[in-house]
């Protein structure tokens, strides 16, 4: 027995809200529309529940009746994943689509065997793309969209296809640019090297200041802060670490740091400044109710300050 899967499903319910399900929602549809056409199949329906508390997050479960589909989940990105399974297994939407101009032959109707489909449990916590060299996205789109968005949400949506949940959004500007997009979609943001906590870089903020900690630290720690309030709403695994401006090692600007030592405890007393100043900012946003993950971002010429390395893995255990 089946469930007729065609342009005469309806797809909605009360846990098709929130940013995240919308756009899961929206993606499920175009893709209806891609792969199917005009018919006399029954009316039916796609019914998506609220998150449920006996679920774990990022998980769901889809019954299938002959009458509908219904959709369960234990958060947002479980019913993401959710939806996206049914554009993939019964409609055949392949995760890269997009990036591989998959051809469409449109049917008038796709039978579903009824039964139940659950979720698989992830081997990793955590499952991301750094989006970096992202200039080639750019140079690709060309001058047709300046702002590339469509191109980015396809690279977000191949990687929620893939069972991805976590994204660097880009470098410098792109990432402040293109977080937004990100965490709309569903994903946790996390951080470039160059960029602690998310923050912009401090010659876009300060040009013709100096970019060294000792001489402006006050500086420094005010983009670590507006960082921490911009990004208050979204799912974050904040990026503690110090590149330095841009992409190079800080002490190319800094004279005081001529040793491994001066450069590991530098690193490690600017990382547990961050911490305070997360730890801080969320006990006013949040009290008692966030916790906090804090990965440690050290870049390769930096692995040699190994002072730094004991005293921050400690400040990530707490």
């Amino acid at each position: 027995m089946n469930f007729i899967l065609s342009l005469n499903t309806s797809l909605a319910g009360e846990g098709v809200t929130g940013k995240p399900a919308l756009n899961a929602a929206a993606m499920l549809q175009r893709d209806m529309e891609k792969t199917l056409s005009a018919s006399d199949s029954p009316r039916n329906r796609i019914h998506v529940l609220p998150p449920e508390a006996g679920i774990p997050g990022e998980n769901w479960i889809i019954e299938i009746t002959l009458e509908e589909i219904t959709v369960r989940s234990g958060d947002s990105l479980g019913c993401v994943y959710a939806l996206l399974f049914i554009s993939e297994t019964f409609l055949g939407v392949n995760p890269w689509w997009f990036w591989n101009d998959q051809i469409f032959n449109n049917r008038p109707g796709i039978p579903v065997p009824t039964g139940t489909h659950h979720s698989r449990r992830h081997a990793v916590r955590f499952r991301g793309w750094f989006i970096n060299d992202e200039v080639l996205i750019e140079h690709w789109a060309g001058a047709a969209e300046p702002e590339n968005t469509e191109y980015w949400a396809m690279v977000f949506e191949a990687l929620l296809r893939c069972g991805g949940n976590m994204a660097i959004p880009g470098t410098d500007r792109n990432s402040r640019k293109y977080s937004v997009l990100a965490a709309d979609m569903g994903l946790w943001l996390t951080h470039h090297h160059a960029q602690p906590l998310g923050a912009e870089m401090f010659l876009r903020a300060y040009p013709g200041k100096t970019p060294v900690y000792t001489i402006n630290s006050a500086l420094f720690e005010q983009l670590w802060e507006q960082a921490v309030i911009e990004q208050k709403e979204y799912k974050v695994i904040w990026g503690l670490g110090f590149r330095g401006q841009g992409d190079y090692p800080f002490w190319e600007n800094d004279p005081g740091c001529t040793t491994t030592r001066q450069r590991g405890d530098r690193i490690s007393s600017i990382m547990n400044r961050q911490y305070e100043i997360i730890k801080r900012r969320y006990s006013i946003i949040s009290p008692g109710k966030v916790k906090l993950r804090t990965p440690v971002n050290v870049w390769s010429p930096e692995i040699t300050a190994a002072s730094g390395i004991s005293i921050t893995y400690r400040l990530v255990q707490k």
